[in-house]
């Protein structure tokens, strides 16, 4: 064991590579040893994950004693510093017992393990402790857990207790060792979703055997340090599973383009946010996977093949470009339902458009066939359809730079039942109001600084008087509008609530705009 612990005491035999809370702050020990500088104490090296904490690269006085993943995240650290920041390394059964055991008073005292528990058996802990039984979530994120079990006594001890156990949190602990998880988690046969994130899994993986893991239907791998290697080799364990978070660890983007290996069938939804990646994974094409995240990557290409089973996707802070991307993704994913796609730029070609919020949101939603949900905000019929209007009057008006030879603009048109020759050579007001208005906004006399604005006829006083103040840098508050037709009568547009359609707006008429003081 890399240490003891009697009676809740640490005794300070760490091992290399061993994980360390102190001051609240995570840490790896990296160097056991003298150094230079303190020639008769024993120094502890540590890279520390709040990489602002660190003062060297493990090097001190020109010598070299360690090496970091990050420059300047390592320290060195007297043994006293240790001791006197009462660093914890516990097993799984004091931590369950610190936190569900029935007998606080006495839970301090025990440590399976030692002679003391030993003496006092466990026909006592099970009668101490008759709550476990019953337990079907075990939540004990940050809990100071280094070791899973000391004896196979300990784990048979553990098994028969949490018999019922259904969801267990693990996550952000001391624990390393891969393998004496698997081990830990094979008789466990009720388990079905597990937490490990931000637990550094740096040992054992050189003799990992192959675990029976089918149970497991639900793996948390968040900031595991995991390269696609580690993951290859995990996935012959689990290989059941319907959803799995490999978020913000090492899968580059030359890895995980063999990602389809060993990934179980059955997935439903994987998490392969924050990696780096600058592509989408090859995914197997038998594969159930419905939902993906793979935002805050650096992916700027759709896949170049259809994935059909996906309905929800999240592509949030990526390096998407162009709106053209929205048609492509359309293509690629054409059971998609449910999108998030902002952080992403998406502009015309790289030209500048004046394009309020309303109009891109419904822009957007009408490119695709069946989303149903984007960026967080449900739609429904009505507005889908209303969406599809704005878009195809857009298009056909010349506001839209689009490919109509794409398949969804021929689906549009068809369900919409819309004649287009009919409607690009009708300029009447009647057929253009009925889809969308372009009028025209006046903040001053003189007509040369105009600007021009689409809105549908449904749009709010408020919500139009909103976004014209957002261009003009206006307080919405302070500002009035008023109408004027095309016989140059004026009248002020008020009741913000109305739809704009109340005051007889059709296309081409102007919008003045009144700042007042008070």
């Amino acid at each position: 064991m890399s240490q003891c612990k009697t009676n809740g005491r640490d005794t300070m035999n760490y091992e290399i590579g061993d994980r360390l809370k102190i001051g609240g702050h995570f840490c790896t020990v990296k160097f056991i040893g003298v150094i230079k500088p303190w020639p008769s104490i024993k120094a502890y090296g540590v890279e520390w994950d709040d990489h602002s904490r660190g003062k060297n690269s493990g090097t001190i006085d020109d010598i070299h004693y360690f090496d970091v993943h990050i420059p300047n995240s390592g320290s060195f650290l007297k043994e006293s510093k240790i001791k006197s920041s009462n660093v914890h390394r516990i097993t799984f059964y004091e931590a369950l017992s610190e936190k569900y055991g029935s007998s606080s008073n006495s839970i301090n005292s025990l440590s399976i393990g030692n002679k003391r528990i030993e003496s006092l058996g466990f026909d006592e802990l099970d009668a101490r402790n008759k709550n476990f039984k019953k337990l079907r979530k075990i939540a004990l994120r940050d809990s100071d857990i280094a070791i899973l079990f000391r004896s196979q006594d300990e784990l048979n001890y553990v098994v028969r207790e949490c018999v019922s156990i259904r969801d267990l949190d693990l996550s952000l602990n001391l624990l390393t060792d891969i393998n004496s998880l698997c081990e830990f988690i094979e008789p466990l046969k009720s388990l079905e979703s597990l937490n490990l994130s931000q637990n550094k899994l740096s040992k054992g993986w050189d003799n990992l055997k192959k675990y029976d893991l089918s149970h497991i239907k639900t793996l948390r791998l968040s900031s595991c340090d995991l390269s696609y290697e580690h993951v290859d080799k995990l996935l012959k364990s689990f290989s059941a599973l319907k959803m799995l978070d490999l978020s913000y660890n090492n899968l580059t983007g030359v890895g995980i383009q063999n990602f389809k290996t060993e990934i179980p069938r059955t997935l439903e939804e994987l998490n392969i946010s924050g990696n780096n990646l600058v592509s989408f994974p090859l995914f197997p094409t038998d594969l159930t996977l419905k939902g993906l995240n793979i935002s805050d990557n650096q992916i700027s290409r759709t896949p170049s093949i259809a994935i059909y089973s996906i309905e929800s996707l999240d592509i949030t802070d990526n390096k998407f470009k162009e709106r053209k991307v929205i048609d492509d993704l359309n293509m690629a994913f054409p059971s998609l339902r449910n999108i998030h796609l902002s952080g992403n730029e998406l502009k015309y070609n790289g030209n500048d458009v004046n394009v309020e919020e309303q109009a891109t949101f419904y822009e957007v939603l009408a490119r695709f066939d069946h989303v149903m949900v984007l960026n967080g905000s449900i739609c429904n019929i009505k507005t889908r359809r209303e969406a599809e209007m704005f878009f195809i009057s857009k298009v056909v008006n010349n506001e839209l730079d689009y490919d109509t030879n794409l398949p969804r603009w021929s689906r549009l048109i068809k369900s919409h039942e819309i004649d287009t020759n009919k409607l690009n050579l009708n300029k009447s007001r009647v057929t253009r109001q009925s889809l969308v208005l372009k009028i025209k906004v006046r903040a001053g006399k003189e007509p040369n600084g105009d600007l021009n604005y689409w809105v549908l006829p449904s749009f709010t006083v408020r919500y139009v008087k909103s976004i014209i103040c957002r261009k003009l840098e206006l307080d919405v508050l302070k500002v009035r509008l008023f109408h004027e037709n095309s016989k140059g009568m004026i009248n002020e547009i008020n009741h913000n609530f109305r739809p704009i359609s109340d005051f007889n707006i059709v296309d081409g008429d102007i919008i003045h705009v009144y700042f007042t003081s008070k």
